[in-house]
């Protein structure tokens, strides 16, 4: 799956992808004016499952699909999910390996984790008081082979791209991007 058609994907998933359970860890719990994260998920449909701190936002129809959890210790069975999003969670956990750790716990085997944080050269991730690590691409594909995940894609530089071509094109969106984009599979 390519990474930056991973929300439409998730958003109308096709038959063969449709009774997946999907966790969303930090989706945001607030409505606009209040204090904290707006609430925007990346994933949406009735297998979707969210995880933040606080309860839900006012007026969101969540079903019983929200849980209030941290995502250093996920309240969930072994092997209970099979894709995980982290939508610029990381970032700001004091811990964001024991996150990955967990979230390659509760996912099933060939299990996919996706996870998006602001590059270390962008604006955001240095002006925002409440982000307690940068990460560069390296740094996030070590952790995340560190944490027992293969990772399969960490940019959009397609493979019909010339060899070389491809490894420069890949370094420079590596290097300049805004934001970060990683896929990983439980192995």
């Amino acid at each position: 799956m390519n990474l930056s058609a991973l929300s439409r994907v998730l958003v109308t998933r096709g038959p063969d992808r449709g009774s997946e359970l999907v966790l969303e860890i930090g989706p945001g719990s607030v409505i606009k004016g209040d204090k904290g994260y707006q609430f925007r998920p990346r994933v949406w449909g009735n297998t979707a499952v969210y995880l933040d701190l606080t309860k839900p936002p006012r007026g969101f129809d969540y079903s019983g699909n929200f849980v209030i959890g941290d995502a250093h210790a996920l309240p969930f069975r072994k092997s209970s999910f099979h894709i995980v999003c982290a939508s610029h969670i990381v970032e700001h956990l004091t811990n964001p390996e024991q996150c990955l750790l967990e979230c390659h716990r509760i996912l099933r085997e060939k299990g996919e984790i996706f996870v998006w944080t602001p590059n270390f050269l962008d604006s955001t991730a240095v002006i925002d008081p409440t982000h307690k690590h940068k990460f560069n691409a390296l740094r996030l594909r070590r952790m995340l082979q560190r944490c027992n995940f293969k990772v399969t894609s960490i940019t959009n530089v397609g493979d019909k791209v010339p060899r070389g071509l491809r490894l420069i094109l890949m370094y420079l969106e590596l290097l300049f991007a805004a934001e970060l984009r990683v896929k990983g599979v439980k192995v």
